[in-house]
């Protein structure tokens, strides 16, 4: 309370406050002039907050024009009875305030005694400054991330709080383990870096923000990676921090524990049995995962990605020795789950995939076992584990066999419905007789092979035969006809070189195979043919060179195994049609031993 008689009061802040409220109450008549200094060096403004109807605001001074005392309702005194005279409250605008002056010029009007006595109080919004160790406990050496957070309420009249400033200074044995520093978005634009002003950088023992702006109602996160080599318990409290503005109140402590790392050696291997793969089969892997130790483990993480245009899969895991505990005891999909592995322990988990009809290439499936946080694997070259199948290539005997084209001026390539005629140049003399009159005697060459009708090149392949290193700069060149590019060309076999638009070539680095050859196919769905041609370049005179046609159909067989009793079953084929046109029996198969197959002929479908 003022006395009541003209005065200047003072008030100094032991720290710069933000947007500071003024309280007063029994204002007589009078005019109270406000002032002090920002540390923005802004001069001081007024906002109204709340006021009753007698208290006149002009600039930074507070009038009250009534020239007697009288009681006014909406204001109470200290001891809550009605207050008289004016009442009101004002923030102060102009920056962070540090100090505050109140001259209250009570010369009253005419015919008024100066008797204004008037109290006053002067409050400010906070915000809490909280931090936290996330993990609270991590191996020496490894990483936790410290975390400030300041909330701003959203309450009547909150205001945005800027510019917040503090410092952390990180218990002894902490220190930064990254040079960078994230935030939440809700924090304006801060600058970080270490306490004394300068950058982030590892090794630095505390950390310091600046320019911050929180809104009302938004919560402000910053985030520092941090570290410890040291064994022990790491308290950060308050007492560590200090902050520029009294609106920022640090409160709770955090702390970190770090223990010795734990020594284990995780392992894991993978097998599904088989070398090769059929499109549109399946195929199951053993996947077993084990902890050599010496220490245990919890938590240790098990993922295995499908392969690349698999999306069938589904996953069990069992087994577990040496009292080891699955994460999880089944899922679908790629396997990506944890295991508790005490030392000597294991579990195997089994995945079966469904291989599309349409994959080709390489079948390669990885798993990966990784040491929670807190633990060192002593050993990371055991830690990956892959298995690779082939395609299962095409029976090179039998019904379902690539079928040899028989070389003549005209061809078949039953069963299909479909033939051709050879054009062929070149100098020198051709082969004779039905098997080798597309073999070239020596000399460069032509060949073109005409399609009667456009074919499906996946019902194709060739052979290009013995490119002697007579010929070291030889040459073969593949055309072809129909909008199949050489791109979709893929060598199944041999040592020949095919290069970028079809250019194939010897393979200079293979030395013990006098005559090179390779086969050629082409990938599914590459189109239709309607020819293809082979030119040669710089082939010796010597050097003779082989050209092979094959037709490839599409075979259908059934199969049938018993594998607990014996007996017969009968298929009905009714809706079959060999490519020919040629219907498909009926047929019965009949196990006379448990657990052998017994397969159909092959039909080309």
């Amino acid at each position: 309370m003022e006395p009541n008689d003209r005065v200047v009061s003072s008030l100094s802040l032991s720290k710069p406050i933000i947007a500071p409220i003024l309280h007063v109450w029994n204002l007589g008549p009078s005019r109270l002039t406000i002032g002090g200094t920002s540390t923005t060096g802004s001069a001081i403004g007024l906002q109204v907050v709340a006021r009753n109807s007698t208290m006149d605001i002009s600039g930074t001074t507070l009038n009250n024009q009534v020239l007697q005392d009288v009681g006014f309702t909406g204001c109470l005194d200290s001891t809550g009875a009605t207050a008289h005279e004016s009442c009101g409250s004002v923030r102060l605008t102009g920056g962070p305030i540090s100090a505050l002056t109140f001259d209250n010029n009570a010369i009253p009007p005419s015919a008024s005694a100066n008797r204004d006595g008037w109290w006053w109080t002067v409050s400010f919004p906070t915000a809490p400054l909280t931090k936290q160790f996330s993990p609270a406990t991590i191996a020496a050496g490894e990483t936790s991330q410290l975390t400030f957070s300041i909330t701003n309420p959203n309450e009547t009249a909150s205001v945005t709080l800027t510019p917040l400033a503090f410092t952390d200074n990180l218990p002894a044995g902490v220190t930064l383990a990254s040079a960078t520093a994230t935030n939440n978005g809700s924090c304006g634009s801060p600058t970080v870096g270490n306490g004394a002003g300068g950058a982030l950088a590892v090794g630095a023992t505390s950390v310091g923000a600046t320019n911050i702006s929180v809104v009302p109602g938004a919560t402000c996160t910053i985030t520092v990676d941090v570290t410890s080599t040291v064994v022990g318990s790491y308290t950060n409290d308050a007492t560590n921090m200090s902050t520029s503005v009294g609106n920022l109140v640090p409160g709770s402590s955090t702390t970190l524990t770090v223990t010795e790392p734990l020594d284990v050696d995780l392992s894991i291997t993978k097998d599904d049995g088989v070398t090769t793969y059929t499109p549109g089969l399946d195929t199951t892997y053993t996947i077993v995962v084990s902890n050599i130790g010496p220490d245990d483990v919890t938590g240790a993480q098990i993922t295995d990605p499908l392969p690349m245009g698999v999306t069938q899969a589904n996953w069990t895991c069992g087994g577990a020795t040496g009292g080891a505990v699955c994460g999880a005891p089944s899922g679908t999909g790629a396997i990506d789950t944890t295991a508790d592995l005490p030392s000597g322990a294991s579990v195997t988990y089994t995945l079966g995939i469904g291989i599309p009809g349409s994959y080709s290439g390489s079948l390669t499936n990885t798993a990966t076992v990784t040491a929670p946080d807190g633990a060192t694997d002593s050993n990371t070259t055991n830690n990956t584990a892959s298995d690779t199948d082939t395609m299962e290539a095409p029976p090179v005997s039998g019904a379902c066999s690539p079928r040899e084209v028989a070389p003549g001026a005209a061809f078949s390539l039953a069963p299909f419905a479909n033939g051709g005629s050879v054009v062929k140049t070149g100098t020198g003399a051709w082969g004779t007789g039905t098997t080798s009159e597309w073999y070239k005697l020596g000399g460069n060459y032509t060949l073109q092979w005409n399609f009667t009708q456009p074919i499906p090149a996946e019902w194709l392949q060739f052979m290009l035969i013995d490119i002697d290193p007579i010929s070291p700069n030889g040459t073969l060149t593949i055309e072809l006809g129909g909008g199949v590019s050489t791109g979709q060309i893929v060598k199944i076999d041999g040592d020949l070189l095919l290069g970028a638009g079809g250019v194939v070539r010897r393979n200079g680095a293979i030395t013990d195979d006098p005559g090179q050859s390779a086969t050629f196919r082409f990938a599914p769905g590459s189109g239709t043919l309607t020819w293809i041609r082979i030119t040669s370049a710089n082939i010796a005179a010597s050097d003779n060179i082989g050209n092979r046609l094959q037709a490839r159909p599409s075979c259908l067989t059934v199969q049938k195994i018993s594998e607990g009793d014996t007996g017969s079953f009968e298929f009905d084929m009714t809706n079959v049609v060999q490519a020919d046109g040629t219907a498909v029996p009926s047929t019965t198969l009949t196990t006379t031993a448990e657990g052998t197959p017994v397969s159909s002929p092959a039909y080309n479908a």
